[in-house]
């Protein structure tokens, strides 16, 4: 268990669920990039690609794997951008299902490619239920926790 990692992913699993509650679509991915560097994974990593910026800046992101998901994510980011929807056929036939509340699925992109997977999300969340958190200690969590919460009872 990460608990930094976990934050985010947590924290970002309860605001996809309140955007799907509030009738929006959601694609979420999981950027698992470079993860035996001594940064790992960071927080914003990711960035670059979706601008194919690979290499570029004071923590130039690069590796064989970086090129490949910076033309897929690229494709992706553009084609949301063009219709609502990341899948685009240019997007190296790499599909990326949308997120609902019953299959938690992200598009994982990693140093091994691209996979939809719902474990890492599942796994998380899992870990944390029965957690009390409180707009002290988590600021969105009791928030986003009361409206996934009526959105499953309701679903």
């Amino acid at each position: 268990m990460d608990v930094l990692s976990d934050q985010f992913t947590v924290r970002t699993a309860r605001l996809a669920d309140a955007h799907l509650a509030g009738g929006g679509r959601v694609h979420s991915y999981l950027c698992d990039l470079d993860r035996s560097a001594p940064l790992g994974a960071f927080h914003g990593i990711e960035v670059p690609l979706f601008f194919r910026n690979v290499g570029i800046g004071p923590i130039p992101a690069s590796g064989p794997a970086f090129g490949p998901a910076a033309d897929v994510m690229g494709s992706a980011l553009a084609a949301f951008a063009r219709t609502g929807d990341p899948n685009d056929r240019r997007a190296a036939g790499v599909d990326w299902p949308a997120y609902e509340n019953t299959a938690r699925t992200q598009l994982r992109f990693g140093d091994d490619g691209f996979e939809a997977t719902t474990r890492f999300v599942d796994e998380r969340i899992g870990w944390w239920r029965g957690v009390s958190t409180s707009a002290r200690t988590d600021p969105w969590g009791l928030a986003f926790a009361t409206v996934s919460d009526a959105a499953r009872a309701a679903g």
